[in-house]
């Protein structure tokens, strides 16, 4: 998580030294990036979809959504009043899928009696939501976050510009 602090400004810089760590670490880190991102940008709504849309692959997806999840389920768990006035700005299918993702992260948490359960029951619950709101039409998320959508691990618009500069 701290990473995400040290690096906000410079993700060509995060996703340098993520590619030189083992892939299992690789993922921790951008979990943990995607956490810190989703608790100190809940008040920017199109930030975090677009932080989704603009994954590279699927696993990067899953990573993103799972930690962009924890963190917006702790932001409702903290202050639901200011969690649900966070997200009015965003259009209604972007503001249905991310009050969703922590309803989800509770349930996973119900349902699991290990914390490596819940981390994997709120993974797959999450990118199930994610590629049912996919399925469903992005272009009616009605923002940049639209543009790019990772599908099949196909890379999001933000990720073949990235490719592109290498």
């Amino acid at each position: 998580r701290g990473l995400y602090f040290v690096f906000m400004d410079d993700p060509d810089g995060f996703d340098r030294l993520r590619e030189g760590l083992p892939a299992a670490r690789g993922r921790d880190v951008q979990f943990g990036r995607s956490l810190a991102l989703g608790f100190t940008r809940v008040d920017r709504p199109e930030q975090l979809l677009a932080h989704l849309a603009s994954a590279p692959t699927s696993e990067d997806l899953a990573d993103r959504l799972t930690g962009l999840t924890w963190a917006l389920a702790a932001r409702r768990m903290n202050d639901a009043g200011y969690f649900e006035r966070c997200l009015r700005g965003v259009s209604p299918e972007g503001r249905d899928l991310l009050e969703r993702l922590p309803v989800l992260c509770d349930e996973a948490l119900a349902a699991s009696h290990s914390y490596i359960e819940w981390q994997d029951k709120t993974r797959e619950a999450v990118c199930a939501a994610y590629g049912q709101m996919r399925s469903t039409g992005p272009e009616r998320l009605g923002n940049r976050a639209a543009r790019g959508l990772p599908d099949n691990g196909e890379r999001g618009e933000e990720g073949r510009r990235h490719q592109q500069q290498k």
